[in-house]
């Protein structure tokens, strides 16, 4: 069966382009269009093995089948899950066209089916999409400013984007109170260094853990333990050429 292959392979996330935060309609048609492209992408990009179609419709409704047996997703037809899939691609493609890659993030499917069911703020979701995308999937922890989420949740990867795009964006303390928001509810995890540099993590489950994994960091830069003064010195210089 399809869906124990989910289940083994783990197939909790979806990944999406950051431009899909560009959409223009409803929060319910932005999440709706967003699960439809995540899970049809993924489609389009696996080998099935004695699952797989050439019919683009009918492989998609298949792996979506699965999905929504496994997750309790809504139901869905091939040709509705493909009008989604589209929707959002004449977004997307464009503005990898114009700016080249897109920048991407992982959502769990239970976090992005709460946004769709009117359980999760559009903001939260924005926020937190805006972190996962500039950490990647690499960085266990990162340095990130307000101005870089402030862009990155509207949809645009660097500043050439979101200056021509022209969006009236969060205050700080907006930005602020949303990661607050985000970290009671344990989607992650931040570390603030002399109040100005912020760290945020979605692997670390809290501040101590991001401050011990910056110290190895700065301790493997110098090869061996730091004084205070030193780990000090170095972030300094780091903010100066930041």
């Amino acid at each position: 069966m399809l869906e124990e292959l989910i289940k083994k392979e783990d197939y909790k996330f979806l990944s999406l382009p950051l431009s899909s935060l560009t959409y223009t309609g409803t929060y319910r048609d932005m999440v709706s269009d967003m699960i439809d492209y995540g899970i049809t992408t993924f489609a389009f990009s696996k080998d099935w093995g004695e699952f797989k179609n050439d019919d683009e419709e009918i492989l998609a409704e298949t792996v979506y089948s699965a999905y929504q047996k496994v997750f309790e997703l809504k139901k869905y037809s091939g040709s509705q899950l493909l009008k989604g899939y589209n929707r959002m691609k004449s977004i997307v493609d464009p503005f990898e066209e114009k700016y080249k890659k897109d920048a991407y993030f992982r959502v769990p499917i239970g976090l992005i089916m709460d946004a769709y069911n009117g359980n999760f703020p559009e903001r939260k979701l924005r926020v937190y999409c805006a972190i996962r995308s500039i950490l990647g999937c690499k960085n266990k922890f990162l340095r990130i400013s307000y101005d870089r989420i402030r862009r990155c949740m509207l949809g645009y990867k660097n500043e050439i984007s979101f200056n021509e795009a022209g969006h009236v964006a969060l205050s700080d303390r907006q930005i602020g109170y949303t990661v607050r928001q985000l970290m009671e509810a344990g989607l992650l995890s931040s570390y603030t260094y002399r109040r100005r540099v912020k760290y945020y993590s979605t692997v670390y489950k809290n501040p101590e853990e991001i401050a011990e994994a910056l110290a190895i960091r700065l301790k493997k830069k110098k090869g061996r333990v730091l004084t205070s003064e030193e780990s000090d010195s170095i972030i300094e210089k780091y903010l100066s050429e930041v």
